[in-house]
């Protein structure tokens, strides 16, 4: 148990709080992959399915409302009671919209299941924040995200088998019985909620010197956006063809729980073992061209035949790569953004940008649909051409991204405008690696103490040659940084240059005789005993830091160390403290 704790770096005290936010996120993973995979069949077996494109427009419409609703309504409960709340009111009214499956109950289940997944998200989110602070949150969100897709594998694998024996029509209920579990991951969660409210970012102010909407914005706003059209319309083509190919509603159901459990599984393996490699081999760029590459090649497959196997190429690329390598360069690009309104920028683009756009398409596809009257293997070949124009502006937009994306973070490191508190570097990224590295090479000595505060709580190794060398030539200032930073990273600073940098006598020495400490670096015992000698003259300080060596070090250690020719009341000191 101890060994998969370091694996997975997660500190003393903090596994039952990675447990129960592990399974609650499993829980809403499962409600969204059930609820989803109902709401689909349903509509497209029980209502008019040229209606679809207006469910795009009505869902995007629905979700801008509910977090408005629901930021106001939040202010007047606690977390808890808000999460216990909407909890069984949605748990409830998916049973009771069981029972009444047709008509207008159709299209409305389709949108407040979007509605239903939107609060569980916000709700998780915020609670995930008040449990974990930032720091924290770098090591750890990494794991608790593995919870949906693992979701996906298990529950999509086990949807075709409930239906076969149940019948789809309970997929509500059994969504429900998720949603409920929810709330009591999240009643579990209570006693860890330590912090009383989510950090909140610093007061946002508008600055003269950069622009709320500059170029690099633009630009996000512009891939984003792009992104949104062609994802609808690939969702569109892929419910289609599906419903063409599995006319039975309990056939379709089963197919898109094996879809949900393929697509996670391969989801899993991706994030695990491509997206590291793909960032840190070939950078940010190829990361952000995986997805609309993926969609682009699918598109053309439906624009030269719309069938089920084309969509299908399409769909897999999506469901693979958006929530994996996308989703991981795009908060990349989030990196170098100011503090100061990049909350409201990212609310912008990525709320109000992305669901606007995502209704607007939906009313593109129903106006070719209703007022065109085009045959559906034309409208899907006509969607695909609008989709490869999209993906066309995605791809351009991505390479500017690129080159404001590198030029951006170096500036905002040489400015120190990155809060370190708040983002999450990733070592994977070949740009990110880059750049620090040019800025612990900087002789600003200020701004090599920014960049190492960026990576202290990351893996070092990337910069594992730079550190050794400043450790020997930078400042006092910076040498004892990076010395704290390695305390326990002997890979990076050996032991034999913490004792040479002892034998130095210099600043440094009192800090390197608590690492000796700390690395338990037995062979010094004789060192650490010889400046606690009585008659030693002595700095005082240098005398106290190899007293706290020992004392760092365990009981067997310390009874080496009485062994020596202590005076006997450090030997019965140095015994009582241990």
């Amino acid at each position: 148990m101890k060994h998969l704790q370091r694996l997975l770096n997660i500190r003393k005290g903090e596994e039952k709080p990675v447990v129960l936010l592990f399974t609650y996120f499993f829980f809403f993973g499962a409600t969204l992959t059930v609820s989803k995979t109902a709401r689909d069949a349903y509509f497209l077996n029980r209502f008019d399915i040229s209606y679809l494109p207006l469910m795009f427009l009505a869902a995007a419409c629905a979700v801008a409302l509910t977090v408005v609703v629901y930021n106001l309504v939040s202010k007047r409960l606690d977390l808890i009671s808000s999460v216990v709340l909407t909890g069984f009111t949605f748990a409830l009214s998916l049973i009771l919209l069981q029972s009444h499956l047709e008509g207008g109950v159709i299209p409305f289940l389709y949108v407040w299941v979007d509605v239903i997944t939107t609060v569980i998200s916000v709700q998780f989110w915020v609670m995930a924040g008040m449990v974990l602070n930032s720091r924290q949150a770098k090591r750890i969100f990494g794991i608790i995200l593995v919870g949906s897709p693992v979701a996906r594998i298990a529950i999509g694998a086990g949807i075709p088998s409930f239906v076969h024996r149940f019948g789809s029509v309970y997929l509500l209920s059994l969504a429900a019985g998720f949603i409920l579990c929810c709330v009591l991951m999240a009643w579990l969660i209570r006693p860890y909620l330590v912090r009383g409210v989510p950090e909140k970012p610093r007061q946002e102010k508008r600055s003269g010197k950069h622009r709320f909407f500059d170029g690099y914005m633009k630009m996000m706003a512009l891939a984003v956006g792009a992104a949104a059209v062609t994802t609808v319309i690939v969702e569109y083509q892929f419910l289609i063809l599906s419903n063409e190919f599995f006319p039975m509603e309990e056939d379709l159901a089963g197919f898109f729980g094996i879809f949900y459990a393929l697509t996670g599984a391969i989801s899993l393996l991706t994030q695990v073992f491509l997206t590291g490699w793909v960032l840190t081999r070939f950078g940010v760029l190829p990361a952000m061209l995986a997805l609309p590459a993926g969609l682009g090649i699918g598109s053309l497959a439906v624009l030269i035949n719309p069938v089920f196997f084309s969509s299908l190429i399409t769909k897999i690329s999506e469901q693979i790569t958006k929530f994996t390598v996308n989703k991981t360069s795009l908060e990349l690009l989030w990196v170098p953004v100011a503090p100061d309104g990049k909350q409201n920028r990212k609310l912008l683009i990525e709320g109000t940008i992305k669901t606007g756009l995502q209704g607007l398409t939906g009313v593109l596809i129903y106006v070719l649909l209703a007022a065109w009257h085009l045959p559906y293997p034309v409208l899907l070949r006509v969607l695909s051409f609008v989709a490869l124009v999209a993906i066309g502006i995605w791809v351009l937009s991505a390479y500017r991204l690129k080159k404001e994306y590198v030029s951006s973070l170096m500036l905002a490191i040489e400015k120190r405008r990155l809060d370190f508190e708040q983002i999450r570097l990733d070592t994977t990224d070949s740009d990110i690696i880059a750049i620090i590295e040019r800025a612990l090479d900087s002789n600003e000595e200020a701004q090599q103490v920014f960049a190492l505060e960026l990576i202290e709580d990351l893996s070092l190794t990337p910069w594992r040659d730079t550190l050794n060398q400043l450790f020997w030539e930078a400042s006092p200032l910076v040498q004892k940084k990076v010395l704290t930073m390695t305390a326990e990273r002997p890979e990076i600073v050996s032991n034999a240059e913490i004792r040479a940098k002892i034998e130095e006598q210099g600043p440094l020495t009192k800090d390197a005789l608590i690492v000796v400490g700390k690395r338990h670096m037995t062979e010094m015992i004789p060192s650490l005993g010889d400046m606690l000698e009585e008659g030693r003259e002595g700095v005082p300080e240098i005398r106290a830091a190899a007293a706290i060596a020992i004392l760092i070090m365990d009981r067997e250690f310390c009874e080496l160390a009485t062994k020596r020719s202590f005076q006997e009341r450090n030997s019965k000191a140095c015994q009582n403290l241990v």
